[in-house]
């Protein structure tokens, strides 16, 4: 588990899957150049950014465990993601991955508590980001994102932009088309 702070504590988050919500969904992403933005996420970031909420991202990276890509290739990933961001003044907050997989093939390969459906990354930002659950919001684009973030107390919605979103295979308090209609109805802004 990695948490890289970037910028003031506050007391609310939204909580962010990465694949599928930020950038496409085309398997296991080892480098910058194959990370592509979906639509409208620079927007929904700058208005979480301008918000009383701090962005995480919560991401399962298995393919750490699996050798198909190294903790540094995923720091750098979300180095080069905030990079990007800077220049319309957006930001992700923190960003929390878990490398395990009881699958893999290295010291990784293991059944832990911060892998989703398990809820232990989030619960170990909002000790350190002093976070309010209950006042908080977690989006995703999978199953296994919603049981995170309800069993964290957080309140969810799924985006419709993951490659195998089903809405009848989904338990989300909202669905939204996008990370940005997502954030929107958060804020009350549509």
């Amino acid at each position: 588990m990695i948490i890289l702070k970037e910028s003031m504590q506050k007391s609310k988050a939204i909580f962010l899957d990465r694949d599928g919500v930020i950038n496409q969904e085309k398997g296991y992403i080892k480098s910058w150049e194959r990370f592509k933005l979906l639509p409208r996420v620079v927007e929904a970031i700058q208005l979480i950014n301008q918000s009383e909420y701090v962005a995480i991202v919560i991401s399962n990276q298995s393919g750490i465990a699996k050798g198909l890509y190294s903790f540094d290739d995923v720091i750098q990933i979300h180095q080069q993601l905030n990079e990007h961001l800077l220049p319309f003044q957006a930001r992700i907050d923190a960003f929390c991955f878990c490398p395990h997989h009881p699958e893999g093939i290295n010291e990784y390969a293991l059944v832990c508590s911060c892998r989703k459906p398990k809820n232990g990354l989030i619960l170990q930002a909002a000790k350190d980001w002093n976070i309010d659950l209950a006042s908080s919001f977690f989006i995703g684009d999978s199953e296994r994102d919603m049981i995170a973030g309800k069993n964290s107390g957080c309140t969810t919605y799924a985006v419709q932009t993951g490659h195998d979103f089903d809405p009848k295979n989904i338990s989300s308090d909202f669905i939204a088309k996008d990370l940005f209609e997502a954030v929107q109805k958060i804020l009350n802004l549509s």
